[in-house]
């Protein structure tokens, strides 16, 4: 096939790639209306996400719901496909779009200049170009900023919970170490504190990451603190820790199910409700510049007690202060 051929088929996946996420647009009002008041950027044709966000605007804004057009528009993961299927929902006039992350918001504020975005994002929006300061700002956009700047708390909690530790460790990835700033020297502090020798592992995969804990260097570790990162979110790098006799700290509490002693993290469960009462707010007529940025205010400290030989035990004062205890 000649090079010409190919980048026409390309082009005509990618084509066929945003008339399929089109095709598979929902609604929950107004099935099949052609300019839908609400896009909603979901992953996949059945995002648990947009079910809660749904639902969390149904109950808390029933009479604005029962008027709205809701729709679901399933994004493909390549960037061809993410980028024409975005395109073609912005050509049907919708009154404003929602972002599950920064990455879509970003694209739609500052590729397709959406009129109004409602966005959620781990990543700091200023940044990013969706909203140029976090109070008042010119751009029609507004949203959360899962603002996660916990990893010196993590390594104090690790400290705490098991005061015998000498050496204690932090698996970050290339993201995590490009935000790191003065969040090293919290926890160089923090160590200094403690008396304990702090060393930061790099890895990008998950499979780069269990071979570099067989290294030496990672084996003297004696307590692990895992960032809330993409490679953190396989338990499988927790588990082997386990396996390794080394306590962890967890930035996702469901690592504490999984294998993790301890996590601490942002309360999310308000984001679909919050999401839901920032696009009811511009429906009713309130300019999205004039929202400041909101940024989670409750955290969530768990702790897993169990009597496996190989670890150490918490600390009963870290047990007390926990706000869930898993046994």
């Amino acid at each position: 096939m000649a090079a010409t051929d190919i980048v026409r088929l390309a082009h005509a996946l990618a084509l066929a790639a945003a008339s399929l996420c089109l095709a598979t647009l929902r609604s929950d009002q107004a099935g099949g209306d052609p300019h839908p008041s609400v896009v909603f950027l979901a992953q996949g044709p059945a995002d648990p996400y947009f079910d809660r966000f749904a639902t969390a605007l149904r109950e808390r804004h029933p009479q604005l719901f029962a008027g709205m057009r809701l729709q679901a528009l399933a994004v493909p993961d390549d960037e061809a496909g993410f980028a024409q299927a975005l395109r073609a929902a912005a050509a049907t006039g919708p009154r404003l779009f929602v972002a599950q992350n920064g990455y879509q918001a970003q694209f739609l504020r500052t590729v397709l200049r959406a009129p109004a975005l409602v966005f959620s994002s781990q990543s700091d929006p200023r940044k990013l170009g969706v909203v140029s300061g976090l109070a008042e700002h010119p751009e029609p956009s507004t949203g959360i900023w899962i603002n996660d700047e916990l990893d010196v708390k993590r390594l104090e909690l690790l400290l705490d919970a098991f005061p015998s530790l000498k050496v204690a460790a932090v698996l970050g990835d290339t993201d995590w170490f490009a935000g790191l700033g003065p969040a090293l020297d919290g926890m160089q502090k923090v160590a200094r504190e403690h008396g304990v020798t702090l060393r930061l592992f790099h890895a990008d995969s998950v499979a780069e990451a269990l071979q570099l804990l067989e290294e030496p260097r990672a084996a003297q570790a004696e307590g692990w603190c895992l960032p809330r990162t993409q490679l953190s979110l396989d338990a499988r790098i927790a588990r082997r820790l386990v396996n390794m006799g080394k306590p962890v700290v967890a930035g996702h509490t469901p690592d504490v199910y999984e294998a993790a002693q301890l996590s601490y993290a942002q309360d999310r469960n308000f984001v679909a409700p919050a999401l839901a009462d920032l696009v009811a707010r511009i429906l009713q007529g309130e300019p999205p510049a004039s929202i400041p940025i909101q940024i989670p205010q409750r955290f969530q400290l768990a702790v897993r007690v169990s009597d496996d030989p190989r670890l150490p035990r918490i600390s009963s004062e870290v047990v007390r202060r926990a706000d869930l205890v898993i046994r």
